[in-house]
């Protein structure tokens, strides 16, 4: 009993200190979102209001336990009062299990900017390799060498559709009606194809619309059907070459429902395996069959045709059938057994493969095999070794940033190159026509610039497009040394995996690297890497490396640089506070600030206090709210301390390190001045010796003094070395205005007007995505709060 007692008395202890926490957090909250209101108030009115050091230092938060995933959802709904407009997403995203109507309409309307209508077959010519000339020779008759005439093709098609007669000859055809009249003419053609003695590769038609094909997330979905580069039961999105959905006489093509269909079939596509380009068909209305060639830079539509039997030649009665040779096929029936019968024989050479159709892509092939791929002159690396890919069916071996067709895409695989003896990644991406991650290494690399991976060798191939003027986007193939893992592997939870030492190193090598890469050289040169993240900082043993170049500039002294459509570069969340305030000034110190935004992540992860709003700050997909609770943090030293959380007895040097970096990077006045457009104030107080300095002092809490730490030891010779050298800066202002985004006067936007939409389809919210890149519309079905971007 008195035990019983003892209990029932410390319960009710323990609810009375719930309860005054619960009231003293609910009090807080109420107080930051009046804050945060009154932020985003000040910053509309007055670009350069801030917080007085008052109203920052009053921002620590009660320690208590992680929230729950709910309650953490919740929190980020009362915190988000400002929807940015700013993501290029660039990590995985998050799509409902099962798809419906709206999300496809949503999706669609996310990609309507980068959606051209165009004419047939001058799309054709976009595709580069030859494609628009090998349809004229084959449409000709020149080049159709054994293929059957369209004529015999119909016949055949018009026999197979004499169990649906009456279906076709309905008022309203059904979908399921058009997928059977289009997979007898599939059926037809294949019939009708040359039998060679040694066949060669080519298409294959399956009926899919029943089949769920598994995509990358691991939820399956189901186009209507598609040709296939294989005859397997087992069917999987990097064997379709070219895909179809269909309709009913009740949708339209330019529907939003059909097109985001077949933008999410674009976006399974190419999530495990890059491609020059995507073919896509679309059946709807009175049997109208609209093409879609998906690029790098958009995707391009086309009138084709109508499929046979549903244009002037359809039924006209459910009994009376006109016999196959009587019937006088109309142009765009001719036109569509045409093309169709033409990717068959296109196939044997191409389907849209980086290596067009090479037997043994993706698992062995050489940067020569890519089609189009060039290299510099002064390039001597051997395009011909071999690289074999480390790449599982089910798509888990590829990492990067490639789940969407907008913006700069990245596929990086583990690799053996040159016969095995190197191991390696390989690496593909399409960027901006201009932004070279292989001129950024070789640049970088002939400075003896310290860990950089080294690149085996490089090739670009161009992006397609209405012509090489308007080019937006070109390929690059990387193969460089292998560079081990991201420095979040350093951090484990609740514990360091490496010791202080190690990491206190790691960071020095870090500050190396982007101090001597930009330092100014003689020609008056000098880079910035601008994307530092978790997922661009690696190790291997106790190697560091910084990769993906790919936003690094090489920059000249005091230059005004020109964006080229981006309003802001790097990972959101960890911008520099003058980067996400928009300032047109970027330097070292920004890439130093996201270096240092880095670290506190990576430690309060692993060993720091954990806080519903700190969450917020690392998660939050607004960016007035992630600027204002940057500046509440970091405002004084006591304000981000405390939010930091890290137990004072331990990991002192650490400690030490974070707060030595906090004094270089936010010295006394400098958070109520961040918000004005002059060039940024550290630039000329800038001297390198003291980040050498800050290193030095950590070194001497460790707990093992006379641990090796050679990085530091890199970085001190360098430092002193290059006594008398200085850093610069480049501005960079917004582009000038374009005639649209139009890349040809023979393609135009799709309009709203155009589009087919149900009312409560309305998609006009762009969240950003933690982690996120550039300025753009929406991208994704079923957006929601992102985990930050990585390789890992």
């Amino acid at each position: 009993m008195e035990q019983a007692d003892r209990d029932a008395k410390r319960d009710k202890e323990q609810a009375d200190r719930d309860a005054k926490r619960e009231e003293e957090l609910k009090q807080w909250r109420e107080g930051q979102d009046n804050i945060l209101r009154l932020l985003v108030d000040r910053d509309q009115r007055n670009p350069q209001a801030v917080l007085t050091a008052d109203a920052a230092d009053t921002h620590v938060t009660p320690k208590r336990p992680r929230a729950s995933s709910a309650s953490q959802s919740q929190l980020q709904q009362n915190g988000s009062r400002v929807l940015s407009t700013f993501a290029t997403p660039s990590t995985n995203m998050t799509q409902p299990a099962q798809f419906t109507k709206a999300d496809y309409c949503k999706l669609s309307k996310a990609y309507k900017s980068i959606s051209y209508k165009s004419k047939f077959p001058e799309v054709l010519d976009m595709l580069n390799n030859g494609w628009h000339n090998s349809w004229g020779n084959f449409a000709s008759g020149k080049t159709r060498g054994q293929y059957a005439s369209a004529n015999k093709i119909l016949q055949g098609y018009a026999s197979k559709c004499a169990n649906i007669w009456s279906k076709l000859a309905a008022d309203r055809v059904s979908e399921d009606t058009y997928q059977s009249a289009f997979g007898y003419l599939a059926s037809a053609i294949e019939s009708c194809l040359p039998k060679n003695p040694k066949p060669l590769p080519r298409l294959y038609w399956k009926d899919t619309h029943t089949t769920p094909m598994k995509r990358l997330s691991g939820v399956s979905r189901k186009p209507d059907g598609g040709f296939f580069t294989h005859d397997s039961e087992i069917l999987n999105w990097t064997d379709l070459a070219v895909v179809v959905e269909v309709k009913s006489d009740d949708m339209r093509n330019d529907h939003d429902h059909i097109r985001g269909q077949l933008v999410q079939d674009f976006i399974d596509m190419a999530t495990i395996l890059p491609r020059r380009f995507m073919i896509g068909l679309t059946l709807a209305s009175r049997g109208v069959i609209d093409v879609h060639f998906c690029l790098p830079s958009g995707i391009y539509t086309a009138h084709l045709g109508s499929l046979p039997l549903t244009g002037p030649n359809k039924p006209k009665s459910n009994t009376a059938r006109l016999s196959a040779r009587s019937i006088k096929w109309t142009e765009d029936e001719m036109r569509v057994v045409m093309f169709i019968s033409f990717l068959y024989c296109q196939s044997h050479s191409d389907c849209g493969y980086l290596t067009g159709r090479n037997s043994d892509y993706p698992w062995t092939f050489s940067l020569k095999d890519i089609l189009g791929a060039t290299k510099d002159k002064s390039d001597k690396s051997p395009l011909s070794k071999i690289i074999s890919l480390e790449y599982r069916e089910d798509g888990s071996g590829v990492l990067g940033r490639h789940k969407y067709l907008k913006g700069q895409r990245t596929w990086v695989y583990l690799a053996k190159y040159d016969g095995g003896n190197n191991r390696a990644f390989f690496k593909f991406q399409w960027v901006f026509d201009g932004e070279s991650e292989i001129d950024i290494h070789r640049f970088v690399l002939k400075r003896r610039v310290p860990n950089v991976p080294k690149v085996f060798c490089g090739a670009s191939i161009g992006g397609g497009g209405s012509s090489a003027e308007n080019q937006k986007y070109v390929g690059q193939a990387i193969v460089m040394e292998e560079v081990g893992d991201t420095i979040r592997s350093a951090f484990g939870k609740r514990q360091l995996v490496k010791s202080d030492a190690e990491i206190i190193d790691l960071f020095a090598g870090y500050v190396h690297t982007l101090i001597a890469a930009a330092m100014i050289d003689r020609d008056h040169k000098f880079v910035l890497h601008r994307d530092i993240s978790t997922g661009n900082l690696t190790f291997r043993g106790n190697h560091p490396y910084i990769i993906d170049w790919g936003y690094g500039r090489v920059c000249t002294e005091n230059e005004t640089r020109t964006l080229t459509g981006k309003e802001l570069i790097g990972t959101t969340i960890y911008m520099g506070i003058r980067v996400l305030k928009g300032h047109r000034t970027r330097s070292v110190v920004d890439d130093l600030e996201s270096l240092f935004l880095v670290l506190c992540h990576c430690l309060w992860r692993s060993i720091g206090a954990e806080s519903d709003d700190y969450d917020i700050l690392w998660s939050s997909e607004d960016l007035k709210i992630i600027s204002g609770m940057r500046i509440a943090w970091l405002h004084s030293e006591i304000a981000f301390s405390n939010q930091m959380g890290i137990p004072k007895d331990q990991h002192r040097a650490l400690q030490h390190l974070v707060k030595g970096m906090y004094g270089l990077l936010f010295p006394a006045g400098f958070m109520d001045i961040c918000n004005t457009p002059k060039k940024d104030p550290r630039i000329d107080s800038f001297e390198a010796s003291k980040w050498v300095e800050i290193f030095e002092d950590s070194r001497e809490y460790m707990q093992t003094p006379g641990a090796e730490m050679p990085c530091l030891a890199q970085l001190r010779e360098y430092v002193y070395s290059a006594s008398g050298r200085r850093i610069s800066f480049i501005t960079q202002s917004p582009p000038l205005e374009q005639d649209g985004k139009i890349p040809k006067n023979t393609l135009r936007p799709l309009s709203s007007d155009s589009l087919e939409t149900p009312a409560d389809a309305s998609y006009n919210q762009t969240p950003t995505r933690k982690g996120s890149k550039r300025q753009s519309n929406d991208l994704s079905i079923s957006s929601s709060l992102k985990k930050s971007r990585n390789h890992e």
